[in-house]
């Protein structure tokens, strides 16, 4: 059988990377998630990958090694104040940092490029009263590793 090439879980990659950031962890601990939050407590970061678009030759049958991810990250804090002060140290974070070769336990990749859109004050109504909450939304470019991620399915 052969191994299949597979991307690495960019969401993972970046909730262990930013976990791992000494000057987030002082902000946040080590409440950086993917998906639903565990509980209530604040301030907490979720990343969300709701898109992208890889990029290989459609004429040519070969794995997909470069990838832009589209994802979101929401930053909740206990004030307006503190949710736009971490989400401003996670852009500082991801744009100095980030780029690179990044591993997290079975995930690797080459980071290429970290491009910002937007940073939205967007307070999460889903709570009464509202939470204090900012939105980043950014396009990761990354690319697989040729030794890494190679997995047999």
């Amino acid at each position: 059988m052969t191994p299949l090439r597979i991307l690495p879980n960019i969401e993972a990659l970046t909730v262990g990377f930013l976990r791992n950031d000494p000057d987030l962890a002082a902000l946040v601990g080590q409440r950086v998630y993917a998906g639903a939050l565990p509980d209530t407590t604040r301030p907490c970061i979720r990343v969300t990958r709701w898109g992208g678009t890889p990029q290989y030759d459609a004429w040519q049958p070969s794995p997909i090694l470069l990838d832009n991810a589209h994802l979101q990250i929401d930053v909740w804090g206990t004030t307006n104040a503190e949710a736009g002060r971490i989400a401003e140290t996670v852009r500082a974070i991801l744009a100095q940092r980030y780029p690179g070769h990044q591993q997290q336990g079975l995930e690797a990749a080459d980071i290429v490029k970290v491009a910002f859109s937007t940073l939205s004050d967007s307070p999460d109504d889903t709570y009464d009263p509202p939470w204090p909450r900012y939105i980043i939304d950014l396009t990761i470019t990354y690319k697989n590793k040729e030794k890494d991620n190679v997995r047999v399915r």
